[in-house]
């Protein structure tokens, strides 16, 4: 089977770039755990519910209310009542944190330029597919 050792691929690519990624973020004031809060968030302009925080990250739900409390007080996002269930608060990213996910991104950039390299447009095109896919079906989703 062509997919063969695809989950630890993946696993030790998630690996690599961390590793690659950590020192720029440090060097920002910033760790990898604040780096996947944000970009969790981002993109989504109503904010997400905060047991689909945890979902996406795969963390338990004290440990987010961990990061909640440190991420409220550095002012990179906000809480607010979720309008359809009273009991669940959205997550979302203030302007100050979109900024910080702006610069993350920037400062990443030649981390994701050297792991891209000697990989044409087309392969790209089929890995973010292939990648989309994945996601859609461990999501339970119909493609």
């Amino acid at each position: 089977m062509a997919g063969q050792e695809i989950l630890a691929r993946i696993a030790i690519l998630h690996d690599a770039q961390s590793s690659a990624i950590e020192p720029k973020l440090r060097a920002r004031g910033y760790r990898w755990a604040t780096f996947q809060l944000l970009t969790t968030l981002y993109g989504h302009a109503r904010g997400l519910v905060q047991a689909e925080v945890a979902r996406r990250l795969a963390i338990t739900p004290p440990t987010l209310t961990e990061a909640i409390q440190l991420h409220l007080r550095l002012g990179l996002i906000e809480q607010v009542d979720d309008r359809r269930d009273r009991r669940s608060k959205r997550v979302l990213l203030t302007p100050a944190g979109k900024a910080a996910v702006k610069l993350m991104v920037r400062d990443i950039g030649a981390i994701e330029e050297q792991m891209l390299k000697g990989i044409t447009e087309t392969e790209l095109s089929v890995v973010a597919r292939v990648l989309d896919q994945m996601l859609t079906n461990l999501e339970g989703g119909d493609a």
